[in-house]
């Protein structure tokens, strides 16, 4: 006889056939509790990510403030001195001469922390420094020149801290 007449034989049409392979509601059951326990594995993971980023954060910011703050504190000791020149000039009767050396040190201390004036006479007028406050014409100087400053500007670090407040030559009117 044929070999798949053997098989079909022996098992009655009305019995159910035995699986080889386990239940799949177990396998499935199995693979839910993988997968819950990696989820909880996968937040727990980002909230200590988001806790140590945020300490991150803090500490840099921390860090920023006592840079600012020793910054401020060598600026300070510069101008101590300047400031006790000043109430000994206040306190004496001081001339001239040792006013303009109390200015010239209080200069270097600016210049010192990175402060450099700003005294564009003869320049082109430029929006970025210069804040022009009249025109006038000039027979002498060409358009768009600067003929008088009002008031200086400064730059600390390169960066326009206080614009020059300057009169523009408007060409010959």
């Amino acid at each position: 006889t044929n070999e798949t007449d053997v098989n079909s034989a022996s098992v009655p049409e009305d019995q159910p056939v035995a699986a080889s392979e386990p239940p799949k509601a177990d396998a499935s059951e199995k693979t839910i509790e993988l997968l819950k326990t990696e989820i909880e594995q996968l937040k727990d993971g980002r909230l200590r990510l988001m806790a140590e980023f945020d300490n991150f954060r803090k500490r840099n910011f921390k860090e920023q403030m006592s840079m600012i703050s020793a910054a401020n504190e060598d600026l300070i000791k510069t101008l101590i001195p300047v400031l006790e020149n000043f109430v000994r000039a206040l306190s004496h009767d001081l001339d001239k001469k040792g006013v303009e050396l109390i200015y010239q040190q209080y200069q270097d201390a600016l210049k010192k922390a990175g402060l450099t004036e700003q005294n564009p006479v003869g320049e082109e007028f430029d929006s970025e420094k210069h804040e022009a406050l009249m025109q006038v014409a000039s027979t002498d100087v060409s358009e768009y020149k600067i003929v008088q400053v009002l008031q200086k500007g400064y730059l600390l670090n390169g960066k326009v801290i206080q614009f020059a407040k300057v009169t523009v030559s408007k060409g010959n009117e």
